[in-house]
């Protein structure tokens, strides 16, 4: 990301209060919740799993990291975490570099059983030594369950270098790729099944496109191999998914398609509030349109993406801040299930056999698997 669009950042905060309405009495549910069509919302109410963890906690009790966190196949988590505020720092001269907030760069994993703690430092790799700062603005999760973050280091007085770093599963610093910034500025990132990435951020070289009135970058989608090869821009995306330079001149919005999360088939799964329809990407840079949003309940706007398996699940938030989890069959190309609500962010979510299972983060440090 490039730094002067660091405020974009979605922090979220762990310490959240769970429901007061009894999970195992949907009939209550659905009477305090009028938005829901409540003939096809099943609720969360049977817990599989718990754990607890103070691995992300800070002194306040609270998490906090960027969104998303990420998960393996085994249930491991990831979080980006948000370097916690000390409060010596507002005794300090304002503007002084003690006083500066930290950006986020240390990557936390947790254990699925919440027991195993393990630190992935980008700090680690060996281009980073010695600098000043580093911002890791991302991570993602290869279809083999290694850690990827993309980290951004200080090059002298321009706006800074960009890297893919990746790590064992020890935390140990494995291997990096470098991206011109001249090309792209990432934003967020993900992983094709056969190991290439798919970058998503704005080009920021006025030279080789134009930018629009008003200052604002255009937005680029593109496909680039592990080695770092030449990007590929993707192809074939229909005129509801691109940039609406003409209707939009606000410099500050942010490119289209913030969501996306690789399927159980080695594709990309891309979305973005608002539209008809996901959006599948091809390794080769070519798209399609994947299946049609289905209808929900109103008031829920989406706010994320999780898949597993065959199955792709859009998280949703109404106007309580309640999620929702929109259930879709990939092959069938249809909605096959809608969970909630519940109050908690949900972290991640595994298709077992014919069982949805959702895990949630509660009180900062409980991770709690629920399923219908």
């Amino acid at each position: 990301m490039n730094p002067h669009r660091q405020g974009a950042l979605l922090l979220c905060l762990g310490a959240v209060a769970w429901s007061t309405v009894d999970a195992n009495d949907p009939t209550r549910a659905a009477a305090q919740d009028p938005s829901a069509d409540t003939t096809i919302a099943t609720p969360l109410r049977k817990s599989t799993k718990t754990s607890t963890t103070n691995a992300i906690a800070g002194p306040n009790g609270v998490a906090a990291w960027v969104d998303p966190a990420r998960c393996d196949q085994d249930g491991n988590l990831f979080f980006l975490t948000v370097p916690q505020v000390d409060a010596r720092d507002s005794n300090r001269a304002p503007g002084s570099s003690q006083s500066r907030p930290r950006p986020p760069s240390e990557i936390v994993g947790v254990s699925a059983d919440g027991k195993k703690v393990t630190h992935f430092d980008p700090g680690s790799a060996p281009v980073f030594v010695g600098a000043d700062e580093l911002r890791t603005v991302t991570t993602a999760v290869d279809s083999h369950g290694i850690l990827f973050a993309l980290v951004w280091g200080p090059r002298g007085q321009a706006s800074g270098r960009q890297h893919i770093v990746s790590f064992d599963k020890s935390g140990r610093y494995v291997s990096r790729v470098e991206i011109e910034s001249d090309e792209i500025s990432v934003e967020q990132f993900e992983i094709f099944g056969t190991g290439e990435f798919l970058l998503r951020g704005v080009r920021n070289d006025a030279s080789k496109v134009a930018v629009v009135s008003g200052g604002r970058f255009v937005p680029r989608l593109a496909v680039m191999s592990g080695g770092g090869a030449p990007l590929r821009d993707v192809l074939g995306l229909p005129d509801e998914a691109g940039p609406e330079s003409s209707k939009d001149p606000d410099p500050s919005a942010p490119p289209e398609f913030d969501y996306m999360i690789r399927g159980g088939d080695g594709r990309i799964y891309l979305a973005r509030a608002g539209a008809s329809f996901i959006y599948a990407i091809e390794a080769s840079g070519q798209s399609q349109e994947a299946f049609p949003m289905a209808r929900t309940p109103r008031n829920l706007r989406l706010a994320g993406l999780r898949a597993s398996g065959g199955r792709l699940v859009a998280t949703c938030r109404d106007e309580r801040s309640r999620w929702w989890m929109v259930v879709y069959d990939v092959a069938l190309r249809e909605r096959v299930g809608l969970y909630g609500p519940v109050d908690g962010q949900p972290i991640c979510y595994e298709y077992t056999g014919s069982t949805d299972e959702f895990t949630f983060l509660r009180d900062g440090n409980k991770l709690v698997t629920l399923s219908p």
